[in-house]
């Protein structure tokens, strides 16, 4: 493995880089999806296909991992910093699309929180500790 990796950083940076574009991936392809829709349910199918994704690969664990990394490595996180900016901005592009009485950008700053609250709990407590999250939040969140 080291023929490819000069270190366990540079390892453990590959995997969390590709780790975090596949959470920007999902939530950029649901805010995609159908234009106009309520961030409320964008956000909603965002932790349905986060909890898809988890059964399938681990996701919650290893993002848990990757967040605790980049405290520990700066260039990860500024990675991490990128990534949670354009996740941001994607929800305020969709927040712009509707009408609500906030401004986009802090509604999606509140939204974003929403995410590595639901990744931390489907990580430690299991799928079972998350059920009925996305229904709430498209619930609480029909802008």
């Amino acid at each position: 493995m080291y023929s490819y990796f000069a270190s366990k950083d540079d390892v453990i940076v590959a995997i969390a880089e590709e780790n975090m574009r596949g959470v920007t991936e999902m939530i950029t392809a649901a805010a995609a999806q159908h234009p106009g829709r309520p961030a409320g349910a964008v956000l909603a199918d965002i932790m349905d296909m986060v909890r898809a994704q988890d059964a399938e690969t681990g996701l919650g664990k290893l993002t848990v991992i990757v967040w605790s990394e980049a405290l520990r490595n700066p260039s990860l996180a500024a990675r991490f910093t990128d990534m949670v900016t354009q996740i941001r901005a994607s929800l305020a592009e969709v927040i712009e699309q509707g009408s609500q009485s906030l401004p986009a950008d802090i509604l999606a700053a509140t939204l974003a929180c929403l995410l590595p609250g639901y990744l931390l709990q489907l990580a430690i407590l299991g799928p079972a500790a998350v059920d009925g999250v996305p229904g709430a939040v498209r619930a609480l969140w029909p802008l």
